[in-house]
């Protein structure tokens, strides 16, 4: 069964996560973009107050962008406690040096700390190619590779690649060893469309958030999210429609 990742920006939505049943707790800044990096102090009071409960992942932000999660030391121990890190390749497609930024970064991390592999499916973040990042993602012996988007005004996942694309990406992934985590934008009609092609993970911000994925997290949606999530696997089997018959308002971005 696929996994449901939450993204959170503060203690008290982390808290909410984990008692909703979230399986991993994804932390970013969304003000400061698809990947926005979090304070250090955030993420460290995150890590406490969660204590072990689920895994947690930590957004750096773009690996060209200066003001991201590279102002801080990644080997400080900032990132003790956490399991996973993403760091998004936008404009990287220019840039015959991005493979070597990219795993200098990587080779700073703590040796319990793996990367997440990011592939952007709108063309406007001008990210390297889908095979040049599954390439880059197996030498560098990432465990995951996530499909999200840049732009989070501009449509959701399924705007930019159709399902066949997506569900020939999923299979080509785990052909290699890679696990697939999509994300981008994602409502409860999306989910329900996404699920049958095999995804490892589902992650979410805006689809649980009171309003704009800027907005703080809604308990209730939250809550039905997850229900609904849960609900789809019968024996072995997704269930699309439930996620537009039952909660046909849940129609937000993510």
């Amino acid at each position: 069964m696929p996994q449901l990742v939450i993204s959170v920006r503060n203690v008290a939505e982390a808290l909410l996560a984990c008692q909703a049943g979230a399986d991993l707790i994804d932390i970013k800044e969304p003000s400061r973009g698809s990947l926005g990096a979090p304070a250090a102090a955030t993420i460290r009071e995150i890590v406490r107050a969660v204590c072990g409960q689920v895994p947690i992942s930590v957004a750096l932000g773009e690996l060209l962008d200066q003001n991201t999660g590279q102002e801080y030391d990644l080997d400080s121990g900032v990132l003790h406690g956490v399991r996973y890190v993403k760091l998004g390749l936008a404009g990287c497609a220019a840039r015959s040096d991005w493979f070597g930024q990219w795993q200098v970064t990587i080779d700073r991390l703590p040796d319990d700390v793996e990367p997440v592999a990011v592939v952007y499916a709108d063309a406007n973040s001008r990210a390297p190619s889908v095979d040049a990042i599954l390439a880059a993602a197996v030498s560098v012996a990432a465990p995951i590779v996530l499909v999200d988007t840049f732009e989070k005004w501009a449509g959701n996942l399924l705007a930019h690649w159709s399902l066949a694309r997506t569900g020939d990406f999923v299979t080509n992934a785990h052909e290699l060893g890679l696990q697939v985590a999509l994300a981008g934008s994602l409502d409860l009609a999306a989910i329900g469309q996404l699920l049958p092609i095999g995804p490892d993970f589902i992650a979410v911000r805006g689809a649980v958030c009171s309003g704009s994925r800027q907005e703080g997290i809604d308990p209730n949606r939250l809550l039905r999210l997850v229900e609904v999530f849960r609900s789809l696997h019968v024996d072995g089997q997704t269930h699309s429609s439930a996620m537009t018959a039952t909660h046909p308002s849940a129609m937000i971005d993510a």
